[in-house]
């Protein structure tokens, strides 16, 4: 008897979880988490696919935008000025998030009842606590702070603040050495457009979700920056201008290559004395400009009309694994005042 009433409640155990893994397995949640993950899967296929096939006349020409480069302490203040008059909304996504006065900024516009919303690495190359007390501090505040998702990217290197109806895009970090010392550039933008397609991207990665954003003018590592790189260094007819930090991945190494050989005239403004990639460039012919300045920016200028800014560096875990963010630009103000910033470090 009791063995016939052991076997029958194991028989109902087991029935139980079979049935309770059955309406987990089967349920529509499970069924549709598979089916986002397939969808996403094709967008990704597609918008890959679509990407080798693209032009500069799908860009739009963004009119509402200044460029400044550093070193330059007065920076710091356009910053902080940008978030103590805000309205609604501060949103910051960066690598590193060190400099004292814009962190301040942030505090005061949480008291002031401004929506403040904070992205930051947590794992920084060789500092894996350089962001901790930023982070705390930002925390005690009633600032909402998030790391990044580490299983989303190997580091989220992307560097931008958007400020009520504007973007701030950088190459560098939020940090006293990039406006002390570092050369690197800044965006200001105020394109609705590009604007709400930054909000997209930050809503997404604040949130922890996977998701594709695409907008022909940006460049959004893991998914889209490679082809558009690659890109301007294949149809470059008479001219690159290039910021390097340093050159890592085989695939621009042998396209920057190509355009030397294809008389190209290529000029690298960096601080990497110690890359051989960049020396075998300079053997083929690049003027590879070593400057004594530490090189942070990264930039492209294709034929002198179409300029390209981003904190994406040359390398494959850049372009292939990060989150980063770049842009491309054909408005011919913007052009000419790089070029000047180019040309004084030459």
């Amino acid at each position: 008897m009791k063995k016939n009433l052991t076997q029958n409640l194991i028989g109902i155990l087991v029935f139980s979880i079979f049935f309770w893994l059955s309406s987990y397995f089967f349920s529509w949640e499970y069924l549709d988490f598979h089916k986002q993950k397939q969808e996403q899967g094709k967008t990704y296929s597609q918008l890959r696919e679509n990407l080798k096939n693209f032009k500069e006349e799908e860009l739009k020409e963004i009119q509402e935008i200044e460029i400044f480069d550093t070193p330059d302490m007065s920076l710091i203040k356009k910053i902080t000025d940008k978030i103590d008059t805000a309205k609604k909304k501060v949103y910051l996504n960066t690598y590193i998030y060190t400099e004292k006065n814009i962190r301040a900024s942030l505090i005061k516009a949480k008291k002031r009842g401004i929506d403040v919303k904070i992205i930051l690495e947590k794992n920084v190359y060789m500092a894996p606590n350089l962001n901790k007390k930023a982070f705390e501090e930002a925390q005690q505040a009633g600032i909402a702070i998030v790391w990044s998702n580490p299983k989303n990217y190997t580091f989220n290197h992307a560097k931008y603040l958007l400020v009520d109806n504007e973007l701030i895009l950088s190459t560098g970090n939020i940090s006293y050495t990039n406006f002390k010392s570092n050369k690197d550039i800044f965006l200001f933008i105020k394109d609705d457009e590009i604007c709400k397609k930054g909000e997209e991207i930050f809503k997404r990665d604040f949130a922890w979700e996977e998701r594709i954003i695409y907008h022909p003018n940006l460049l959004v590592s893991p998914y889209s920056s490679r082809e558009k790189i690659e890109y301007m260094l294949k149809n470059a007819g008479k001219s690159l201008k290039l910021y390097v930090p340093y050159l890592a991945d085989e695939t621009l190494f042998f396209l920057l290559k190509e355009s030397v050989k294809a008389w190209v005239f290529v000029t690298i403004i960096t601080s990497d004395t110690e890359g051989e990639k960049l020396k075998e460039l300079k053997n083929l012919g690049a003027n590879i400009i070593y400057s004594k300045r530490k090189i942070h920016a990264k930039a492209i200028l294709k034929d002198d009309t179409l300029l390209f800014v981003w904190s994406i560096n040359f390398s494959n875990t850049s372009m292939d694994e990060n989150m980063e963010l770049g842009i491309l630009i054909q408005n011919k103000k913007i052009i000419d005042d790089f070029s000047l910033f180019f040309e004084k470090e030459l």
